[in-house]
C-alpha cells in the first residue's frame, strides 16, 4: 500500500511521504497536488490521508479531479481523513476540509474510489451542478464508488442547482453510508438535490441525512436501495424523497414521503421535538437528541452484503439494539465533546 499525506498548512510542493508541514519530506499542500503527482497504473492500494497538523488549519480550496489513473478492484484509490480530522456532524474549521468556490469540490472520474471521513464543502457557486462530490465518467461495468462517514456542506446559493452528492454515469455501482449532506439553496430544479442519483447502475444509501433544496434524496435512474435515512427539503414544492426505489426501508422524512407510517412528518426543526442538537444557520449539529423521533426506529443492516454491513456510526460508536435513523447512533448518558490537544488537533471523546 502506498500512503501519502495532504495538509493545507504544508509548504507547497511537498512529496507527501509524511504528515509534516515543513522540511524536505512534508505533506502535499492540497488534494489536487497529491492527485496530479500520483496518477498511475496502480499495482497496490493508493492511500491518501488528509489532516490538519499545522497551526493555521487552512482550508484546502482547490477543486480536485481524480482522472488519469488505472484502478482495479484490489488496487483502488482510498482517500480518508486522519483520526484528528475525521468528519462528525458539526462542521469544524480546525479539521481538514476541502472547501471550494465556484466549482465541484471533488470529482472522482475513475473506477474503484473510496472516500471516508472527509469534510467537503462549497463556499460559493456561480453555475449549475457544482456539487460537493460529483462522480462521473466511470466506465467499467464492475466499478465500486464508496462514500462513507462524510459531512458535505453546500454554499446555499438560491440561483443555481447545488447537488451535494451527484452520481452521473450509467455504470456507477455506488455505496453511501453514515453521511450528512446539507446547506443547499432553494432553487426549484431537480438537480438541487442533496443526494442526486441521476445516472447509475445501482446505489445503496444507508444511514444518511439528506437536507436538500428541492429534494433530499432523488433517484432518476438505476437500482437504488435506501435504508435508515432522513430527508428534508427547503424549496417550494419539494419532497424528501423522489423517484422509485427498489428497496425503501425505515426511511424518515419531514414530509409524507417516508417509507412507512410513523416515519413521515418528522419536522426539521428544533422547536418541534428537538430532533437534532442544533439547526442554527452556520452552527448546525446533526447529532440526534434524547427526544428525537429518529431513535430506535431503524433497522439493523449489519447482515447486509459488504460494504453495507458496517456496525458503527459516523463517530465510531457501535450501533446496538434497534438502530437509530441517520449517521448518528444516540447513546444515553454520553455527551459528544471536542477536546483540544496541545498540538491544536481535535479528537472526539465521550463522557
Amino acid at each position: 500500500m502506498a500512503i501519502r499525506y495532504v495538509d493545507a498548512d504544508s509548504t507547497p510542493s511537498g512529496n507527501g511521504t509524511t504528515n509534516a508541514i515543513e522540511g524536505a519530506n512534508r505533506a502535499y499542500a492540497s488534494l489536487n497536488e497529491w492527485e496530479a503527482a500520483r496518477q498511475a497504473v496502480l499495482t497496490e492500494v493508493e492511500e491518501c490521508v488528509c489532516g490538519s497538523n499545522g497551526i493555521s488549519h487552512n482550508a484546502d480550496v482547490t477543486s480536485t479531479l481524480i482522472n488519469g489513473w488505472t484502478t482495479y478492484a484490489d488496487y483502488y484509490i482510498y482517500i480518508h481523513s486522519d483520526a484528528a480530522s475525521k468528519a462528525s456532524l458539526s462542521w469544524s474549521n480546525s479539521k481538514y476540509r476541502l472547501y471550494v468556490a465556484d466549482a465541484s469540490a471533488l470529482q472522482p472520474l475513475e473506477d474503484y474510489v473510496r472516500i471516508d471521513g472527509l469534510q467537503i464543502g462549497k463556499s460559493s457557486s456561480n453555475g449549475n451542478l457544482q456539487a460537493c462530490l460529483y462522480a462521473w465518467n466511470q466506465t467499467a461495468s464492475a466499478n465500486d464508488i464508496r462514500i462513507s462517514n462524510c459531512l458535505l456542506r453546500q454554499a446555499g446559493n438560491n440561483t443555481y442547482t447545488e447537488p451535494g452528492i451527484y452520481f452521473n454515469a450509467a455504470t456507477i455501482i455506488g455505496y453511501i453510508w453514515n453521511c450528512c449532506v446539507y446547506g443547499l439553496g432553494t432553487n426549484i430544479s431537480a438537480g438541487n438535490t442533496a443526494i442526486h442519483l441521476n445516472s447509475l447502475a445501482s446505489a445503496s444509501v444507508y444511514s444518511c441525512i439528506a437536507i436538500g433544496g428541492l429534494r433530499g434524496i432523488g433517484r432518476v435512474a438505476g437500482t437504488v436501495t435506501a435504508k435508515n435515512c432522513y430527508a428534508h427539503f427547503t424549496s417550494t414544492g419539494g419532497v424528501g424523497y423522489a423517484g422509485t426505489f427498489s428497496t425503501f426501508e425505515d426511511c424518515a422524512a419531514s414530509d409524507t414521503t417516508g417509507s412507512e407510517s410513523g416515519l413521515d412528518s418528522i419536522a426539521y426543526s428544533t422547536s418541534s421535538g428537538a430532533y437534532f442538537t442544533n439547526l442554527g444557520a452556520g452552527t448546525e449539529d446533526f447529532h440526534i437528541t434524547a427526544s428525537s423521533a429518529l431513535i430506535n426506529v431503524g433497522t439493523d443492516t449489519s447482515g447486509d452484503a459488504a460494504p453495507m454491513n458496517f456496525t458503527v456510526d459516523i463517530d465510531g460508536e457501535t450501533r446496538t439494539g434497534t438502530w437509530d435513523i441517520g449517521p448518528d447512533e444516540y447513546v444515553a448518558g454520553s455527551t459528544p465533546l471536542t477536546a483540544q490537544l496541545a498540538d491544536d488537533a481535535f479528537i472526539w471523546v465521550e463522557l
